[in-house]
């Protein structure tokens, strides 16, 4: 559909081609034209003004950062629960240590000694096999709750903004001018992909302690191995929230 001013133009044109036309095909002359009116002013349009640029973020030391840290994190999930999984001195450079040890496939429990259970590690007998007492995964029902409950989008934008710190620490631990994000992404991925296994899990005595009796879950990293202990229901839920973190940092 045209718009109005096209259609006014060539209403125009059409009426001065059909008078030149018309004269010549009459043999006359043309009446001598009088100049055409000036055309009007053209309006000016202002541009509309810029949106304003958001004030940038200004972070604090790293060592002055577990305030900050925690203040946005505790934006990001109502669990009565939350304080007690972030009480932890040092956040930023925890979390750093804790990621680094699972993306290279190492223990990070030295780095979560707070997080651990009060109730200790149970078997029992299940259809004539020795397995981990179901009761013992209730032990992490709370921090699988907490780590649930984060909002996958805003977790992703709080890395963003705080992405310089991470990379400070990551930089004291020996991985100077690198970026942690690549580290974090190993870790997840590494959690992401550990097999979960289906009904009981079995276990056997070697020596002083416990193992799987599957060789296959036994062959897996410690950090994996440490993840199916906290049970198939906790796992499964641990790990749908990692890979929605994971797409919302790939945004």
């Amino acid at each position: 559909m045209q718009r109005p001013v096209a259609i006014v133009v060539a209403i125009v044109a059409a009426i001065i081609v059909g008078a030149v036309v018309w004269t010549q095909f009459m043999g006359g002359e043309p009446e001598p034209e009088s100049p055409p009116p000036p055309p009007p002013p053209v309006a000016k349009v202002e541009p509309p003004p810029p949106e304003p640029l958001p004030a940038p973020i200004v972070l604090p030391p790293l060592d002055e950062s577990d305030d900050t840290l925690r203040a946005m994190i505790e934006g990001l999930s109502a669990h009565p629960r939350l304080d007690d999984a972030i009480a932890v001195d040092g956040m930023v450079r925890a979390f750093v240590t804790g990621v680094v040890a699972i993306a290279n496939g190492e223990s990070p429990r030295s780095m979560l000694l707070y997080l651990e259970p009060e109730q200790s590690f149970a078997i029992a007998e299940r259809e004539g096999k020795v397995v981990i007492d179901p009761a013992s995964f209730e032990r992490y029902t709370w921090i699988t709750g907490v780590f649930s409950s984060l909002d996958a989008t805003g977790a992703a934008e709080l890395y963003a903004d705080l992405e310089p710190l991470f990379n400070e620490a990551y930089g004291e631990i020996g991985y100077p001018g690198e970026r942690f994000r690549d580290a974090l992404e190993d870790a997840m991925g590494v959690l992401a992909t550990t097999p979960v296994p289906e009904g009981y899990v079995e276990v056997r005595r070697r020596n002083v302690l416990w193992e799987f009796r599957d060789p296959a879950l036994e062959s897996l990293s410690p950090p994996q191995k440490h993840l199916l202990r906290m049970g198939p229901a906790n796992v499964r839920l641990i790990q749908s929230k990692i890979r929605e973190i994971q797409a919302a940092l790939s945004r």
